[in-house]
């Protein structure tokens, strides 16, 4: 049973932020302070984003991002010792990190936090995050051979060249043989066992 980490939006802004302003949108809460914004989606997704077109470094290394992005979520009190850092990319002028979720090494998906990362220094954040995670062990955990999910994974449209750098067993928790079920709004539910594969371009897909 994964269950989400959910956010009181005045809470989690005073993270962020000294004086925001507060814009209501639909299921969405925005902050804005200056060039900066907070956006709290269904109260379990942050998406910060940092509009500054400020140079703060004269470089960005890969070290730098890194520190940057472990410094950030210990000032706003988001670090978690269980993320696991599944990817790094690199355009010309940026880096992309992403985390996932892991209880003692099984991966929970689906968590995240994604890090955009230049001389600005981190100009995007986003995270949807796991609470906690119930084990019922008298269920037994069954997948299919990993072959049939690459199979599958051949069938997906718009897939362009890439390169497999990932595949392994997770919980998951979204999307897939129950349709039925408001993933958007969910706060917590029952994880199946799955495959997930990571592509080179940072790319996450499912299969149970």
């Amino acid at each position: 049973i994964i269950e989400y980490e959910l956010y009181q939006p005045e809470q989690i802004a005073k993270r962020f932020f000294a004086n925001p302003s507060r814009q209501p949108i639909d299921d969405r809460v925005l902050f804005v302070q200056g060039e900066e914004e907070l956006e709290i989606i269904n109260n379990k997704e942050l998406v910060y984003k940092n509009n500054s077109p400020d140079l703060i470094y004269e470089t960005m290394d890969e070290k730098t991002a890194l520190n940057l992005a472990e410094e950030f979520l210990k000032e706003k009190g988001l670090y978690d010792s269980d993320s696991d850092q599944l990817y790094l990319g690199k355009t010309d002028m940026s880096y992309d990190l992403l985390y996932t979720k892991s209880v003692d090494g099984v991966l929970v998906e689906n968590s995240k936090m994604t890090f955009g990362i230049d001389r600005r220094g981190i100009f995007e954040f986003t995270r949807l995050w796991v609470e906690s995670v119930e084990l019922e062990l008298e269920k037994e955990a069954v997948l299919e051979d990993p072959l049939e999910a690459l199979l599958k994974l051949m069938t997906e449209p718009d897939l362009g060249k890439v390169t497999i750098i990932d595949l392994r067993p997770c919980y998951y928790l979204g999307p897939g043989k129950n349709e039925s079920i408001d993933y958007d709004n969910a706060k917590r539910g029952e994880g199946n066992p799955a495959w997930r594969i990571l592509l080179s371009d940072g790319r996450k897909y499912f299969y149970e």
